[in-house]
């Protein structure tokens, strides 16, 4: 849903957009901004500076969603998918990110992810 706002007394327009999520965590994964996780063979940690962070398509979400999120988290995932694109938090909002590894945690999950999308 998008809504449009006039402004008073300008020619511009505010624009008001909602996006619904469907997200499942996938994978065992957590991302570091501590460098020296590169090339140390622990696949639970992933630099942030390997990932393409999409900033153009951050959502902010409410503290509620917040904490409804992180529950849904747990510790074990910060990847999560819609079955095709992938997402993470970032601050009070939710970014779409890409990495060639998230291809890889998505396929090894396929019937997990599948049977929850079917579902």
């Amino acid at each position: 849903m998008i809504t449009f706002v006039p402004h008073k007394n300008t020619n511009t327009m505010k624009i008001i957009g909602t996006k619904t999520f469907n997200l499942l965590p996938i994978g065992n994964l957590i991302f570091t901004f501590n460098r020296n996780v590169m090339g140390s063979g622990n696949p639970k940690f992933m630099w942030v500076g390997e990932v393409t962070i999409m900033h153009e398509t951050k959502v902010n979400i409410s503290d509620d969603d917040e904490k409804a999120l992180f529950k849904l988290m747990g510790k074990k995932s910060a990847l999560l998918t819609d079955g095709k694109n992938f997402y993470t938090t970032t601050g009070k909002s939710i970014t779409q990110i890409a990495h060639t590894r998230f291809i890889e945690i998505l396929d090894a999950e396929k019937e997990r992810v599948q049977e929850y999308f079917n579902s």
